[in-house]
Order: C-alpha cells, then structure tokens, then sequence
C-alpha cells in the first residue's frame, strides 16, 4: 500500500511516482508545498476530483489559482482566530479538552456536574495517583509495569500506551 498523509481536510498518497489528492477545504492545503513538490521535484500532481493535471497549463494555472486562494483563506482565518484565541487565554479560558488526572468545570461544559458559572481546572483523584506515579518514575526505582500494577492497585487502569503518553504530556509533568 502506498503510503498516506492525512491533513484535517485533505488526502494526498504517492503511486507509480504520481500524487493523488482528494479535493478538501481551501484551508487544508499548504501552498508552498504543492510549489516544491511540483516545480523542484517535478512530481506529476493530479487532483482527483477534479481531474485536474499539470501537465495542461490551463489545468496547472487553475491548480495555482486554488492553493493562492487557500493561502489567501488561511490568512485572513488567522488574523481572526489567533487573536480571539489570545483574549480567551488571557481571560484564563482553558481552550482545549483537559488530560487524565483533571476536571474542567465552566459555562460551556456538556457534564452537568461540571457545570458552573466560572471556568476552571481542577486535580481530581486520578491526578493525585499521577502525581505519585510520576514521583515514582522520577526516583528510578520503578519501571513502568511496577509503576501501572501500583496504579491499577489504586483504581487507575491504563495501557502502556497511555502511560507512555502521560510521560510525554509536558501539562502533566509539572504538576
């Protein structure tokens, strides 16, 4: 199987020396990669619902048209989003889906436990055995399979994949 790139709204995959991509949203293509891609590599680019092909000019300037109209798109997204985004994390907004070990309570949470007025985030129980279990790693006298028996023994079930992950989560390391 050739192998895939999968962007949020786009999907290109390599064959026979060709690239093949699926029409997605202006905002998932990257401009300056297709220019590289097909100008210094010379890779022959078909766009598959359109059937549009470079090796037409008509065809080609039509493929260029799109992707400046992407970059232009994209442009004008950051210069509304970014700084929206800026003003709810400096209100003290938490933006994104908190990790393991956390409860996220506010106006917009769907879990009517967690509903409140005020937005904030707080270490639940999970959290307080991550932070032993990071303490453990940290003295290197446990490996990760003593570290998740101890856990599963306190109520916390995880995979090695997911402990794995936790040891990478830079939010959860400086808890």
């Amino acid at each position: 199987m050739a192998p895939q790139f999968h962007s949020r709204h786009s999907y290109y995959w390599f064959k026979s020396g060709h690239i093949y991509q699926t029409q997605g949203s202006f905002y998932g293509k990257l401009l300056h990669g297709y220019y590289k891609v097909v100008d210094e590599l010379g890779v022959h680019l078909i766009e598959v619902s359109t059937g549009l092909t470079i090796t037409s000019a008509r065809d080609n300037a039509a493929i260029y048209e799109s992707l400046f109209h992407a970059y232009k798109e994209n442009i004008k997204r950051k210069e509304i989003i970014i700084p929206a985004m800026r003003r709810k994390l400096l209100k003290g907004f938490w933006l994104v889906n908190v990790p393991l070990g956390y409860d996220q309570y506010g106006p917009r949470i769907k879990r009517e436990q967690f509903f409140c007025k005020e937005q904030k985030v707080v270490i639940n129980k999970y959290g307080e055995l991550l932070r032993e279990a990071w303490i453990w790693k940290a003295s290197g006298i446990y490996n990760d399979a003593q570290i998740l028996s101890k856990l599963s023994a306190r109520g916390l079930k995880l995979t090695p994949q997911k402990i794995s992950t936790i040891w990478k989560n830079h939010f959860t390391a400086e808890s």
